[in-house]
């Protein structure tokens, strides 16, 4: 597994993280010390698993199903993943469990399961609606491998890695609303471009080293956008991609193919 150091990191809060001893994690890398820094990349020998967080689970009843089975505390997840509010897990949410040796599945109470209103039977295939042949409303800007995900450590949107002269394209048929260098109080997030696109929906496409559109042009699905650039956060090339819903963040995963 590898890992790009953020600041703030050290090595023994990395060793906690990933419920290993920092000492291998600098041994596998050859460290002379215990100094890193962030945008640095390093080979974490991972002892755990990743379990994706799904509807209706909460992080005590996770913690219950592998205590059982691995021993691992609700306290030692929470430390692992740095959960800042272990109450407010979305699904789709990774979350690191140190010791497991395979992903379990977690059972729901059924009185949590009935609490929803059970849904209608699907039509039958010849009366399906049209619209669930319609393709996917967006695709993916960047082809890459996804390092951040919607909620982790307060992520609004997802971390796409990519290289260095990639191109960002746009996800859909829309119109650019803005196309500038954004600049707020403690943060910058480079050349930036927002597209407006049907259904109330906004893409959001942050760090990128020069923008190729400029605001009020139409872009189609697929258009490049921008030329790729560095994550101030992970020091890496790559995008950080947003969808917003009538201005509210929502999991890019929901919509993209």
């Amino acid at each position: 597994q590898n890992y790009v150091v953020r600041k703030g990191d050290f090595l023994a809060d990395l060793g906690k993280k990933f419920g290993v001893p920092w000492q291998d994690i600098k041994k596998i890398n050859s460290l002379a010390g215990t100094t890193i820094y962030p945008g640095q990349e390093l080979i974490i020998p991972l002892q755990g698993v990743w379990h994706v967080v799904k509807q209706h689970q909460w992080l005590l009843l996770i913690a219950r199903t592998y205590g059982k089975a691995y021993g691992v505390s609700k306290e030692e997840i929470i430390e692992a993943n740095r959960l800042k509010d272990p109450d407010e897990l979305v699904p789709g949410q990774k979350l690191f469990i140190p010791r497991a040796k395979r992903a379990l599945e977690i059972k729901i109470p059924p009185q949590i399961l009935t609490r929803d209103v059970a849904p209608s039977p699907p039509p039958a295939p010849t009366q399906r609606p049209k619209l669930e042949e319609k393709q996917p409303l967006f695709q993916w800007p960047l082809r890459g491998e996804v390092i951040g995900y919607f909620g982790e450590e307060g992520n609004q949107g997802i971390d796409i890695a990519g290289s260095q002269g990639e191109t960002v394209v746009a996800a859909g048929d829309g119109e650019v609303s803005y196309a500038g260098h954004l600049i707020v109080p403690g943060k910058n997030y480079g050349y930036t471009v927002f597209i407006s696109h049907e259904e109330g929906l906004d893409t959001c496409y942050f760090y990128n080293a020069g923008n190729l559109m400029e605001k009020g042009q139409k872009v189609k699905k697929g258009d490049p956008i921008a030329k790729l650039g560095i994550m101030e956060d992970s020091g890496r090339f790559g995008l950080h991609f947003e969808i917003r819903k009538m201005s509210k963040p929502v999991n890019p995963l929901d919509y993209l193919p």
